[in-house]
Parts: C-alpha cells; sequence; structure tokens
C-alpha cells in the first residue's frame, strides 16, 4: 500500500484541509510507515471519520495512506466512501490514481474518473494505432484550464510516436464566468474567438462536446459554432469524452 505526501503544511487542525503550495508525491509504502513513521520521529496518527481513513503529521509534513483499519472499512462497505475527482488530482500535479481505483467509475457522472477513462482509452487506442510512425498530420485542440494538462500529455504521447505529428493544445481561460471556473464545460464561444484569433489551427479545432448546450450548436453565451468557425476560419470539430475518439479526430484527415 503507497501513500502521498505533501510538505510545508501550515500546522492547524493536525494539517487536515490545509492549503499545500508545494507537489505533492508518493510517500513510504506501508511497511516503513508503520516501522519508522506512524507514531514515531515525530508523526502522529490522526483518523478521518468521515472518509475513515488515516493521516500522520508531523507539524509541518502530511501523509495520507491506508492501513488495516481503513482497509477493513472498505471491505466493510463493499467500496470507498468517498472518491476524489480527478480536478483535485491535476489541480495538485499529481498524477491520476490506477484504473481500479475507481471501481468501474460509478460516480463518473460526477466527474470522478472521467479524465482517467478518457486517458485509459486514449492510450489502449494508440496503442492499437497501425499508422506508421512516419505519417504527418496537425491538429489543434482547445479545452478549459483545468484539463489542459492531460491534454498536453496527450501531446507529448502523440508526437513522440509520429515525428511529423504536430499537436497544438491551448488553455482557454474563462474571461466570461471569471478565471476560477477552469473546466472545459464552461468556455464559451467569444472566449475562444478572442484567445485563439490569429493562431495557427491547422484547419480544424477539436473542442469537446461539453462545450456546447444540448443541442449541440451553440455555447453558454449564444455563440453559434458557425460563429466560431466564421470568426477563426477552422471547421469545429466537436468530440465527445471517449479517448478512441479522440484518436480518430486527431488523424481524421490521414
Amino acid at each position: 500500500m503507497y501513500s502521498r505526501k505533501a510538505e510545508g503544511i501550515q500546522d492547524r487542525n493536525h494539517g487536515l484541509l490545509q492549503i499545500c503550495r508545494k507537489p505533492i508525491g508518493y510517500g513510504p509504502d506501508y511497511s516503513v510507515l508503520a516501522k519508522e513513521y506512524i507514531n514515531k520521529n515525530g508523526y502522529v496518527r490522526y483518523w478521518d471519520d468521515e472518509a475513515k481513513a488515516p493521516w500522520l503529521f508531523n507539524g509541518s509534513t502530511f501523509i495520507s495512506y491506508d492501513d488495516p483499519e481503513s482497509m477493513r472499512c472498505k471491505a466493510q462497505y463493499g467500496s470507498r466512501l468517498a472518491f476524489a475527482a480527478d480536478e483535485f488530482y491535476l489541480k495538485a500535479g499529481l498524477p491520476l490514481p490506477d484504473e481500479d481505483y475507481y471501481e468501474d467509475y460509478p460516480q463518473i457522472e460526477n466527474g470522478v474518473g472521467l479524465w482517467k477513462s478518457l486517458e485509459c482509452e486514449f492510450q489502449a487506442a494508440l496503442e492499437t494505432c497501425d499508422l506508421p510512425a512516419d505519417t504527418a498530420f496537425a491538429a489543434a485542440m482547445a479545452t478549459g484550464t483545468a484539463s489542459f494538462p492531460l491534454l498536453r500529455s496527450f501531446k507529448a504521447l502523440l508526437e513522440s510516436r509520429f515525428q511529423n505529428a504536430r499537436v497544438d493544445v491551448y488553455a482557454i481561460e474563462n474571461d466570461f464566468f471569471g478565471h476560477s471556473i477552469t473546466v472545459a464545460g464552461l468556455v464559451t464561444g467569444q472566449d475562444l474567438i478572442a484567445q485563439l484569433k490569429g493562431k495557427d489551427l491547422h484547419g480544424r479545432l477539436l473542442i469537446p462536446s461539453v462545450m456546447l448546450r444540448a443541442e449541440g450548436d451553440v455555447f453558454l453565451d449564444d455563440v453559434s459554432v458557425k460563429d466560431v468557425e466564421r470568426a477563426l476560419g477552422v471547421r469545429l470539430v466537436v468530440v465527445n469524452n471517449d479517448g478512441a475518439e479522440l484518436l480518430d479526430a486527431i488523424i481524421a484527415e490521414q
């Protein structure tokens, strides 16, 4: 069982629910925690009765982990009592958990596992793609600032696999609703136009379907897909939250 470690935490509430301004990384595995950390060397074990999970704190370093007590709770309830949405991991600069953490994605409609599912589907589709390594293609993608790191990782995978690929990913700041709004589903048409005007978008711009209203042709600010296409001089390609569909859309011109 692995742990997560955050350093530079304020000494309040035993470190729980405090802001971390440094990158969060992996901590020691449970055997090391039991031998050197749990109620030892300045670390005190605490228990979150809502999450049914322990943590350690020494006044500045916070370590979250599973132990026999938390594992018994998971066995008793047959599931985790709480799931962190993927956005928490991306904001913290952490890799998304392994796929089995999501327990067949029962909370995917609430954003838990949405990006992990996309990541796994994209990687699986790329592994089975039979295009030669010298295939040339270009694509531009726009998303919210929250999911930008994930799509940027897809760009890196593509450009390492295909030597003549060019994939540009644009993080759209939400000027319409405010910069604290980071999800792609609240990006507006006017923000797309303002921030991408004059960019080389390779003739087509991929956007996630959640940017559009249910009708599928209008953004939240009543700017239409056609309005954006005219303003940017490109064709908009609307892609569902499906990794294989995303890969197909990127290389569709081949």
